[in-house]
């Protein structure tokens, strides 16, 4: 393999060997400047050890060069990568035109969101007892990714941290910055799972049940809600652990890891978002009110078809409700503080009532 060139694979057998395809790997070739020399053959070596990690010694024979030669090769190509290619951007979660409303019992009616925020875990091979997780059971490099919840873009990865971290740490350590620029509205919050509680004042996170305390279909509807639009970042950790280097022990250290971490991001965000990420990403939006958006959908016509799935959605949640709320009646428990949740017409969103 003395002549390795991305227009020597025919694209299925590309995309098989190197986990992308061959328009994406290019865009990343090209984003290393003339100058610095880069080699084709250096740089489908290094995607190469990315998607598929063999061991030095089966890269060498592959490629007919010592052991030490091929690593200095890889990891001068991954340097200059992860150097050149544009990080995520945090301003990315307004390229979706659509706007989800804000479930959060006893909000504003303008409250929205456009993000969800999770933790995902990498193997690490260490000796260090401090990156063991007691969750995972094994010893992990943790990184905290944010997700538009509409188009799947990443906006925001941190990390890695060890495993003994907890995803709201992570979160006070990244996005809670001032510099993420997250509270520059008020009424913007983002989805997270129970690991989250603890920060209402910006994450949304699903009720727990706790031994004493009142459950309602209403809280059950307010959970599933959240769930469907978080699983998008399930989604995305799925996309991840596809490349091996990020879901078999890792055998490096963590700062070479997080280099193979954001250019993975970034072959992710190149697959969802095509030449849009080579644009200038867009500046801050405030959204309008609620009452605005409803007086234009009034003039522009019937919803989208993804809100008038969403209202399907939302209708068959209210009806197992109204059963399950019958079931109920002898023995009706109220909810104090918690107000009534009622499913509004409008893109399946919630709106809280007032007792």
């Amino acid at each position: 393999m003395s002549t390795v060139k991305i227009n020597n694979f025919e694209e299925r057998t590309f995309k098989r060997n190197f986990g992308l395809s061959k328009q994406i790997a290019k865009k990343i070739y090209n984003k290393v400047p003339f100058n610095y020399c880069l080699p084709e053959k250096n740089f489908l070596m290094a995607l190469d050890f990315i998607c598929n990690y063999p061991t030095l010694h089966t890269l060498a024979q592959k490629y007919n060069l010592t052991e030490r030669s091929i690593r200095d090769k890889i990891w001068m190509s991954i340097e200059l990568i992860s150097q050149f290619i544009d990080p995520p951007n945090i301003n990315w979660r307004f390229l979706s035109e659509e706007t989800p409303r804000c479930l959060k019992p006893g909000s504003g009616v303008n409250d929205y969101f456009l993000t969800a925020v999770d933790s995902t875990a990498c193997k690490y091979a260490s000796s260090d007892s401090s990156y063991f997780s007691f969750k995972h059971k094994e010893k992990v490099l943790k990184y905290q990714v944010l997700v538009c919840t509409r188009t799947g873009i990443i906006c925001n990865i941190y990390g890695p941290e060890k495993g003994t971290v907890s995803d709201i740490t992570l979160f006070r350590r990244s996005l809670k910055i001032p510099a993420y620029k997250l509270y520059q509205d008020p009424n913007e919050f983002i989805i997270g799972d129970k690991g989250y509680i603890g920060e209402s004042d910006k994450i949304l996170t699903p009720f727990k049940k706790y031994r004493g305390q009142p459950w309602t279909p209403n809280h059950e509807l307010f959970n599933n809600y959240l769930s469907y639009h978080r699983r998008i970042v399930e989604n995305t950790f799925s996309r991840y652990k596809k490349f091996k280097s990020l879901s078999v022990p890792w055998r490096s250290s963590p700062s070479k890891h997080s280099m193979v971490f954001k250019i993975v991001t970034y072959i992710i965000n190149c697959h969802i978002m095509g030449d849009r990420i080579d644009k200038s990403p867009p500046t801050f939006i405030k959204f309008r009110p609620n009452e605005q958006q409803e007086e234009d959908e009034e003039i522009d016509g019937p919803p989208t078809t993804t809100a008038t799935n969403a209202t399907t959605v939302a209708t068959a949640a209210s009806v197992s409700i109204d059963v399950q709320q019958q079931k109920q009646q002898q023995h009706d428990v109220s909810l104090h503080s918690f107000p009534n949740v009622s499913l509004s017409p409008q893109i399946g969103s919630i709106s809280a009532v007032s007792n």
